[in-house]
C-alpha cells in the first residue's frame, strides 16, 4: 500500500480515537492533498501532534479543520430551520446520507458534507418549492430526474429528492423504488429509515458512485462508523434478504474488509468473511478509491473511463462500451438535456436543436473545459478492461 495512504489511514484512526499520531510523516504535501481529496483533511487535524509537520502544511490542515467546523455549524442550523419549516408546511421529510452519518463520528464536524440531502414525497414537490423559495429564502438552482437543487448564502446547498434511485426500475434495484415503505416516523413530519434500509442506501450510493465517478476513503469509513454505532439495531435476517435482493453481498463483504484493514473497524467479522482480503487486490482497490477522491474529483483522475467501463460491463466488450459512451456524450438523450433546455419537456422533436445549442456552447463558451473532456475521452480498451476486472472482484 502507498506510504501516504497508510499514514493517512493510521492518522484517521488516531484522530477518531482522539490520540496523537506517534509516527513521522514521509511526504507532508502528498499527505495533505490525499487527505483533502478523500474528505479527511479536517477530520485528521486533531490527531496531528504540534511540531510534527512543517509550518506550511500544519496551517493547511488547521485551515481545513476550521472550515469543517464552520460549515458544520451552518448546515446543522439549516437542518433545524428546515425541520421547523416542514412542520409548518405539513411536509413529510427524511434526511439521507451525511446528515445522519455525521452523528456516527466522534464529533459531527469530522464528517464533511457538500450539501444537505433530504427526501420528500414525490406528490409534495410543488409545496416543497414553495417552502424553500418563499418560506426559507432559497434560490431554485436546477432540477434533475431524482432531485431539485436549492441554494442559499453561496455555500448552503440542499438537494430535495423525490426519489433515491433513478435506476430503481431495474430488477436489481427494486428495493429502492418505494423508500417510504421503509421509513418510520421520528418526530412530527420528520422520518427516518429502518437501520437495515439506511445501510443499504449507503451501500447503493457507494456502488452507484464507483460506477460513475468515485467515492474516496471517507465513504468507506462512513460504513464502518455507521455499523459501529448501529450494530445492535440491525436485524441480520432482514439485512441478508436485502443484500441478496440487490446482489451486494460480495460488495458489502469487501467494504467490511477495507474497514478492518484501513480503519481498525470490525463490527461484523462473520460477514466480512464474504469479502476478499487478498493483499494484491486490497492494494489495487485502495489505490483506485484513494486516487479517485470524493465523487471522482481527485487531481488526475478520469471519470470518463469509469463511465465507459460501466457501459462495457453491460454490453460485454470494452470497444462497444467506449463507442456507446462517446455517442452519448455527443448526442445526449432528451432525458439528459430536458432540464438544461426546458422546451424539450413539451417538444421532443426539438432535440436536434438542443444538440446544436449544446455543441455551440461547448465549443465557443466552454472551450477549455471541452478540450479537457476530449483529452479524457481518449481511454484505451485495456484501461476499461482493467477497471471492469476490479469492479467485478469488488462485487459490482
Amino acid at each position: 500500500m502507498n506510504a501516504s495512504i497508510r499514514e493517512l489511514c493510521d492518522l484517521t484512526v488516531s484522530a477518531l480515537q482522539n490520540k496523537p499520531y506517534v509516527h513521522s510523516f514521509s511526504h507532508p504535501e502528498t499527505l495533505f492533498m490525499t487527505a483533502r481529496e478523500n474528505g479527511l483533511s479536517g477530520l485528521v487535524y486533531r490527531g496531528i501532534p504540534a511540531g510534527s509537520l512543517d509550518e506550511a502544511n500544519q496551517k493547511k490542515f488547521k485551515a481545513d479543520w476550521l472550515r469543517y467546523q464552520a460549515k458544520d455549524i451552518a448546515q446543522r442550523a439549516a437542518v433545524e430551520e428546515l425541520d421547523i419549516a416542514c412542520e409548518e408546511a405539513g411536509l413529510d421529510h427524511l434526511y439521507l446520507k451525511g446528515v445522519l452519518v455525521k452523528d456516527c463520528y466522534p464529533e459531527p464536524y469530522m464528517r464533511s458534507m457538500g450539501d444537505i440531502d433530504v427526501l420528500f414525497r414525490s406528490e409534495d414537490m410543488e409545496k416543497v418549492h414553495e417552502m424553500f423559495e418563499k418560506m426559507l429564502g432559497y434560490q431554485h438552482h436546477a432540477d434533475s430526474e431524482a432531485h431539485d437543487i436549492f441554494l442559499k448564502d453561496r455555500d448552503l446547498i440542499v438537494e430535495a429528492h423525490r426519489s433515491i434511485d433513478v435506476e430503481s426500475n431495474e430488477e436489481r434495484w427494486l428495493l429502492f423504488a418505494d423508500p417510504w415503505k421503509h421509513a418510520n416516523q421520528e418526530k412530527g413530519h420528520r422520518y427516518v429509515f429502518e437501520p437495515e434500509y439506511f445501510l443499504m442506501h449507503l451501500l447503493r450510493h457507494l456502488a452507484k458512485h464507483l460506477l460513475s465517478s468515485g467515492i474516496g476513503l471517507r465513504s468507506v469509513l462512513d460504513i464502518g462508523l455507521y455499523l459501529e454505532k448501529n450494530i445492535e439495531r440491525l436485524y441480520d435476517k432482514k439485512l441478508d434478504e436485502m443484500l441478496k435482493m440487490t446482489n451486494l453481498e460480495l460488495f458489502f463483504g469487501n467494504i467490511l474488509v477495507l474497514n478492518q484493514i484501513l480503519f481498525e473497524l470490525d463490527s461484523m467479522p462473520e460477514w466480512s468473511k464474504q469479502g476478499n482480503a487478498d493483499p494484491e487486490f486490497i492494494d489495487e482497490l485502495v489505490g483506485y478509491i484513494s486516487s479517485s477522491g470524493i465523487h471522482g474529483t481527485a487531481q488526475g483522475f478520469n471519470p470518463q473511463a469509469v463511465g465507459m467501463t460501466k457501459i462495457a460491463m453491460k454490453q460485454g466488450t470494452a470497444r462497444r462500451g467506449r463507442l456507446t459512451y462517446l455517442f452519448r456524450v455527443v448526442f445526449p438523450s432528451r432525458k439528459v438535456l430536458r432540464q438544461q433546455y426546458p422546451y424539450l419537456k413539451k417538444c421532443a422533436f426539438l432535440l436536434p436543436i438542443a444538440w446544436i445549442q449544446r455543441w455551440w456552447k461547448k465549443l465557443f463558451r466552454q472551450s477549455k473545459r471541452t478540450m479537457h473532456l476530449i483529452r479524457n475521452l481518449n481511454v484505451t480498451n485495456n484501461t476499461i478492461k482493467s477497471h471492469a476486472t476490479l469492479f467485478s472482484k469488488l462485487g459490482l
